[in-house]
């Protein structure tokens, strides 16, 4: 490594120290000799080892200098050095609401302490990519629980998902053909953290109840709203709640020769869905299959507490300033973010889009971009708008969405030459 390369190195370090996230311009670098001794091999060798990009102020990265078309020995004009920190390509760090940490998680935890306390039925409701899903393993870590069963709903389901059944296998022993019953979700995750035999089959005490050995598990339903309601009252067994704490949660398996599990005392259920189970009732509840499903009432009626999802405005513009880095870009994206929303809300009374801008997409879009811009792209913004968003829905909506990309950036996707695919690549 060359003198002055180790001066960037050091300086980088002490910037690296000083910012969290960015874009930062090293105005003291004042050795002329930059310009050559930063050749693009160690700029590569930069980016891969350490995510760090080297720019000259314009953008363009640094070369020797040039004079009459040949490499002159005349050091090349000093610019300032633009760098942008690894930390751009950093996960950005999940932000709870704050239901999570006031409410969800000491619900949690005191169903977990299942000798004081009974055990618990959480259900969450909100618009696609809104986080019900990434919080409640999240939740269930900081609650202490041992593990979360994970099971989507979705139209059609039947109940032997949920409840296990009799499958024909071959007896390794005797290699002849012998009938067991597969366990559900149910099951396992109602037994976890209890004393079995060898069959699987959860250990008594002398008195009939369950031995605990380790912490419980969770079961997590998401999309519990497409599930069929004649399936969904298969939920209701394992979530009724015991009277008194201590106590454990049944199911009798009709299947299985009627045989009774009991679970583990601080077993709890957390269900997700994009309705309430009552199907269509508000805008943003529009464009799911759940929308014509109905649940059972004895089912929603086991719920002990339901919890209203949104989009984390607070924490969208934290994710798109870190990762945009351009505070006017970041500005106008927010801006086409509440437009598209808007928009959004306003469709179910016949105008406006029908897609909805998630948070999830948002996380996407930046990823793009951040992509695209590392790789030279100078429309990466609106390039990956274009191909997270604007490529995957209906045609219908595309001159909307693309009036909005052209205000917010100067450019339109549907005449853009960057844009149009090769002819031949058409379908």
């Amino acid at each position: 490594m060359t003198k002055t390369t180790k001066e960037v190195m050091d300086l980088i370090e002490v910037a690296l120290k000083a910012t969290v996230s960015g874009q930062i311009e090293l105005k003291d670098i004042k050795d002329i000799d930059l310009a050559t001794d930063i050749t693009v091999d160690v700029r590569r060798l930069l980016a891969k080892e350490r995510n760090i990009i080297i720019n000259h102020k314009d953008g363009k990265p640094f070369d020797v200098a040039w004079k009459d078309g040949k490499p002159s020995t005349e050091p090349a004009p000093v610019k300032p050095v633009v760098v942008v920190l690894p930390t751009n390509h950093e996960e950005h760090e999940f932000i709870l609401p704050k239901f999570s940490k006031t409410e969800i998680i000491p619900m949690l935890r005191c169903a977990k302490d299942w000798v004081n306390w009974k055990s618990v039925n959480i259900r969450k409701v909100g618009p696609k990519g809104s986080g019900k899903t990434e919080s409640t393993f999240i939740e269930c870590k900081e609650a202490g629980f041992d593990h979360v069963y994970r099971i989507t709903g979705k139209p059609g389901m039947k109940p032997s998902v949920f409840l296990g059944e009799k499958r024909i296998v071959i007896d390794e022993a005797t290699k002849q053909n012998k009938i067991v019953y597969m366990r559900g979700i149910f099951e396992q995750a109602m037994t976890h953290g209890l004393k079995k035999d060898k069959d699987g089959n959860v250990e008594l005490d002398v008195e009939g109840n369950v031995i605990v050995i380790s912490a419980p598990g969770t079961l997590f339903i998401d999309e519990y709203a497409s599930i069929p309601e004649s399936t969904n009252i298969a939920l209701n067994q394992i979530m009724e709640i015991p009277k008194r704490p201590g106590q454990s949660r049944t199911l009798n398996l009709d299947d299985d020769g009627g045989r009774l599990v009991k679970g583990h005392p601080g077993f709890c259920i957390i269900l997700a869905g994009n309705t309430r189970g009552k199907g269509l009732q508000s805008s943003w509840e529009q464009g799911y299959t759940a929308q014509d499903i109905r649940q059972d009432d004895s089912t929603l009626d086991r719920i002990t507490a339901t919890f209203i999802y949104g989009y984390n405005l607070i924490a969208e513009e934290m994710i798109v300033k870190k990762k945009l880095v351009d505070m006017s870009l970041v500005k106008k994206f927010l801006d086409f973010r509440d437009k598209a929303r808007k928009s959004y809300k306003e469709s179910q009374g016949g105008e406006g889009v029908g897609t909805l801008l998630s948070t999830r997409n948002i996380v996407q879009i930046c990823d793009t971009a951040v992509l695209y811009r590392e790789c030279g792209l100078t429309k990466y913004l609106p390039l990956a708008i274009h191909r997270v968003l604007l490529s995957g829905i209906d045609e219908g909506e595309v001159n909307v969405w693309c009036e909005w990309v052209n205000l917010m950036t100067g450019i339109d996707p549907r005449t853009d030459p960057d844009f149009k695919e090769k002819d031949q690549w058409r379908p």
